[in-house]
Parts: C-alpha cells; sequence; structure tokens
C-alpha cells in the first residue's frame, strides 16, 4: 500500500501525469512541478505532503498488524 500510494515509475512510464495531469500522483506531480518546470520549492512541498499522511498510514499499519497477531 505504501509502496503504490508514491509508484513513480508506472504512472510516469505510461502516462507522464496523463491527459490534463488527471493521473498523477504526489511523486509524479513533485517531479513535474519541482524538476520539469523548475520550482524546486514547490515541488519539495509537495514532496513533504507525503510525509504526514504516510506517517498516519503507517501507525494505522502496525497496529493492524499488531491487533492480529494477538488475537
Amino acid at each position: 500500500m505504501i509502496w503504490t500510494f508514491s509508484d513513480f515509475q508506472v504512472v510516469y512510464g505510461l502516462t507522464q501525469g496523463g491527459p490534463m495531469n488527471s493521473t498523477h500522483v504526489l511523486a509524479t506531480l513533485s517531479y513535474q512541478v519541482g524538476l520539469a518546470s523548475g520550482n524546486i520549492g514547490e515541488g519539495a512541498a509537495i514532496s513533504l505532503t507525503m510525509l504526514p499522511l504516510l506517517l498516519i498510514l503507517i501507525v494505522w499499519q502496525i497496529r493492524h498488524l499488531r491487533r492480529g497477531a494477538t488475537a
């Protein structure tokens, strides 16, 4: 689930953000804004939004796995 959240290669390789930027994930969006457009600060800000979202997901998964191991 975490790898899929930031999967860059599949989205960029197939569609590069797709028709009218409709298939972007945060990883490809931060690449396009930060490196391709030259707005490094905006690209870094977009990529840093993934941090708290992934942290919440990781905490949820760890709690779920621990609860399953004790049952």
